[in-house]
């Protein structure tokens, strides 16, 4: 992903109307640099290469990068990954309505 490209995308992202935005990189975001441009422009708050996990409106949301590391562009996930997923929290109300 070029920097221009990235700080167009970001311009983009700006402009909808909406309280919320959440990414995670694509394969094009992450082959020519392991995703650091990406991470630089979108990646505020996140682990590894990009993963997170919050709670929103009733939910347990987990977003994960499955393009990294780079060489392993098959849509698989890696021990880093499965055992972020396995530490994360879910809702405390697990039957709260979703909103």
């Amino acid at each position: 992903m070029s920097l221009a490209l990235t700080a167009c995308a970001g311009q983009m992202l700006t402009e909808l109307d909406t309280a919320h935005i959440f990414t995670v990189p694509g394969e094009h975001d992450s082959i020519d640099d392991a995703g650091q441009k990406y991470r630089a422009a979108f990646g505020a708050g996140t682990r590894g290469d990009g993963w997170y996990s919050f709670d929103i409106a009733g939910m347990h949301l987990i977003g994960l990068v499955n393009t990294l590391p780079a060489g392993k562009l098959h849509d698989a996930l890696g021990i880093r990954e499965v055992t972020f997923v396995r530490g994360t929290e879910p809702p405390a109300v697990k039957d709260s309505p979703l909103k």
